[in-house]
């Protein structure tokens, strides 16, 4: 004495689907997309260095270092 219940068509399979591809890709570029940029502008003697990143990396750290001792900035 039981009842069986099949669901034969369910209209909402496309909105899912749609929902988690939107969320992989979200999920892609909040974990593997860093985007950072160094910008060196000189005028004269005076050098400047602007950085912009998304996220505290030490590797993009390190490079900065790098760049400022090759500019003798430090």
């Amino acid at each position: 004495m039981f009842t069986l219940l099949q669901v034969a068509d369910d209209p909402g399979t496309p909105f899912a689907l749609v929902g988690g591809i939107i969320l992989l890709i979200g999920l892609f570029l909040a974990f593997y997309m860093n985007p950072k940029e160094m910008i060196i502008i000189e005028e004269g003697h005076r050098k400047s260095l602007f950085v912009n990143q998304a996220k505290n990396d030490k590797i993009f750290e390190s490079k900065i270092e790098k760049t400022l001792e090759e500019l003798e900035i430090r």
